[in-house]
């Protein structure tokens, strides 16, 4: 079954599966065999230009793939559980252990401890970082400073680990058992919660 999946700009599907990491055209699945091949333990995939970022379950480093020689390599920050990029030369990362990182041209510029957790999500809208983590927090953060503008607390029936949906007014924040919608404002920068709706399972 899938796990998490991705789609690059030649149309490509990428999927990670119980079964390991594929490659669909639209009419044939190609098996990919990932440098750490353990079927079932990819946690998250992520497309950025030609780079496809292979995150693990357990404490395993980070991959990458050029989709383009499907040759694979590590990428060298150690074990993520998210990544994405604002430009074309940075790059905002989460680590397992809770340190979130901003990586310029292959190095680390500046990091910020914030979270202990083994997961979180990250989200770039209307110029902010978002990153939710299954202790109920969503951050709001200043990809520059990389300084934490605010911070949402979830509800005590929800955990925050589902995922975003973005549009340029709203960003949509998935987690198990309530949606939150943050809307942006008319003051620049400034967000509040619109709206939790509670999700019954």
């Amino acid at each position: 079954f899938p796990v998490t999946i991705g789609r690059d700009g030649d149309g490509f599907f990428w999927i990670a599966t119980d079964k390991g990491l594929f490659r669909f055209d639209g009419a044939n699945l190609l098996n990919i065999r990932v440098r750490q091949e353990k079927p079932g333990n990819i946690r998250r995939l992520r497309l950025v230009g030609d780079r496809l970022f292979v995150m693990y379950y357990d404490a395993s480093p980070t991959d990458w793939l050029n989709i383009r020689t499907l040759d694979f390599a590590p990428f060298g920050h150690g074990s993520l559980s998210d990544i994405l990029a604002t430009d074309s030369v940075t790059l905002l990362a989460f680590q397992s252990g809770g340190r979130l990182l901003r990586i310029r041209n292959g190095q680390v510029d500046q990091h910020l401890d914030i979270a202990q957790s083994k997961d979180g999500i990250l989200a770039y809208w209307n110029g902010y970082l978002f990153l939710q983590v299954i202790s109920k927090k969503l951050y709001c953060i200043n990809p520059n400073s990389l300084q934490i503008e605010r911070t949402y607390q979830g509800p005590t029936y929800a955990f925050v680990r589902g995922g975003f949906y973005q549009n340029p007014d709203r960003l949509i924040v998935f987690m198990v058992g309530a949606v939150m919608g943050i809307d942006r404002t008319q003051l620049q920068g400034i967000f509040k919660i619109m709206n939790l709706i509670k999700v019954k399972v």
